[in-house]
């Protein structure tokens, strides 16, 4: 399995970053009374958004990682989760998102499933 590439930015920047538990429950709305819900599986995968600040030469490692290891983000990989401080395993949820900062700079915004939490 990839892992996230040692030359690119390790933590993200503080600004921009969230989680949001994944939905994890099986909700039956009978014909009377209130819904019932039951816990769908015994593990959930959350939704993580990080952003990063590259220089370009941290983008063009990253965008290879992306589009040649990961086979354009269909494949997943290991990382160091800041947020848990353990390494976990992520898979993108959508496309990188970029914003050109200043010559040479690169804002890079990250929606990732985060594996068996």
């Amino acid at each position: 399995m990839p892992s996230w590439p040692t030359t690119i930015p390790q933590s993200p920047t503080v600004n921009g970053n969230s989680t949001s538990f994944g939905e994890n429950r099986l909700i039956f709305n009978p014909d009377l009374g209130r819904p019932m819900m039951r816990r769908r599986f015994s593990i959930r995968d959350d939704v993580v958004a990080f952003s990063f600040i590259m220089s370009a030469a941290q983008f063009a490692i990253f965008s290879s990682f992306y589009k040649t290891d990961l086979v354009d983000g269909t494949l997943p990989f290991t990382y160091f989760d800041p947020t848990t401080g353990n390494t976990s395993t992520f898979q993108f949820k959508t496309p990188p998102q970029t914003a050109y900062l200043k010559p040479f700079y690169v804002s890079v915004s990250l929606s990732l499933l985060r594996f068996g939490t």
